[in-house]
């Protein structure tokens, strides 16, 4: 991939996660999160951040499709601040 293209590569997937049962899959590329686009890895954390549910538009060489995962309800306590840099 290219710096200027959109999306983030899935590069591991712990087997019996959300993430796993619902058929991700390493190296598949994640283009959109509920429908905004996701440019880099702060964009998915922003996007995916308090979710209940998230739909994730997913790319396999040239093939789409939509993979909806159930998450954990928000956490009602302080926000935590991640950093992610790759």
């Amino acid at each position: 991939r290219r710096p200027d293209e959109p999306g983030v590569v899935i590069s591991k997937i712990e087997l019996g996660s959300k993430a796993s049962v619902s058929g991700l899959k390493p190296y598949e590329l994640i283009t959109a999160v509920n429908d905004h686009e996701v440019k880099n890895v702060q964009d998915f954390a922003k996007f995916t951040q308090d979710q209940a549910e998230v739909r994730l538009s997913v790319k396999v060489m040239t093939k789409g499709r939509i993979v909806k995962i159930k998450l954990d309800a928000p956490a009602t306590t302080a926000p935590t601040t991640q950093a992610a840099d790759q």
